[in-house]
């Protein structure tokens, strides 16, 4: 290669600023969660109809202590999924959290994503909860210690049944959207380093009045980006998450069937 070319190319890729490293890895997708139910039946017959994306589950050590449970609207938790995911991998700054919730019962249930400690009682390094069309993202920052708090309610569904739940911190602003609409935004300072001395994440289902529910039932996914998604970005992600329902998708990308096969038309001797 001649000495011209190879300095040209040696110059173009440190000031190109599409092959910094730092510029790819700055605004990514950290994690997506599926969560969904599986009614099976026990031992062999325990299979599922095809391929499917496992739910999350909590990690346990071989000894180790149960973690404190969050009370949400006067509720222990029913169900809590913990440790999925090593705290270190999550956002120290600006992030986003979403949530795709199915809340179809009468009675009231909710569900929270929370980074927290695992064993001491403080306040959590973060919250985004829903309990019976109340929302509530908190998140501790310089000028409130104590945790900076938006609230909603959600009394638009769409098709009466699903909500989706964002909640975004830039660096200098905590926003809440509603199914692609902005309903709550504060202006803060820096959020409070994640300085908890056993952080987890945990995810918890409240169904006291729905017994019969589990987790799956009501989050249908969760994410976890390392920036604020913008207004166009999350109504896309809305956008999406519409057609799926519409087109009967549970996992994009993948096959799998939306249902089991079933036996009909039971007779003396056929069926």
């Amino acid at each position: 290669m001649k000495p011209t070319l190879l300095l040209f190319l040696t110059a173009f890729l440190i000031v190109d600023p599409h092959h910094s490293t730092a510029q790819v890895a700055k605004n990514q997708l950290v994690g997506t969660w599926h969560f969904s139910p599986h009614y099976t039946l026990p031992g062999n017959a325990s299979n599922v109809p095809g391929p499917f994306v496992k739910p999350p589950t909590t990690v346990f050590k071989t000894v180790d202590t149960d973690a404190y449970p969050f009370i949400f609207h006067g509720e222990e938790p029913s169900e809590r999924i913990r440790n999925f995911i090593t705290a270190d991998s999550l956002p120290n700054a600006a992030f986003s959290l979403e949530m795709w919730l199915l809340d179809h019962v009468n009675q009231p249930v909710g569900v929270l994503v929370t980074l927290k400690d695992r064993l001491d009682k403080q306040e959590p390094n973060w919250l985004l909860g829903y309990y019976d069309q109340d929302i509530i993202f908190t998140l501790p920052t310089e000028d409130s210690p104590m945790g900076s708090i938006l609230h909603s309610h959600s009394d638009n569904p769409w098709k009466r049944y699903w909500h989706h739940l964002l909640a975004s911190y830039d660096g200098k602003e905590m926003r809440l959207y509603l199914n692609a609409k902005l309903v709550a935004s504060t202006n803060v300072a820096a959020r409070l380093p994640n300085n908890l001395p056993n952080p987890e994440i945990e995810v918890a289902s409240y169904t006291l009045h729905e017994q019969h529910m589990r987790t799956g039932n009501l989050l249908r996914e969760l994410r976890i980006y390392n920036y604020a998604l913008n207004q166009d970005q999350v109504s896309e992600r809305y956008n999406s998450l519409q057609q799926q329902v519409e087109s009967g998708t549970l996992y994009p990308g993948q096959i799998h069937f939306n249902a089991g096969p079933y036996l009909h038309y039971a007779a003396h001797q056929s069926i």
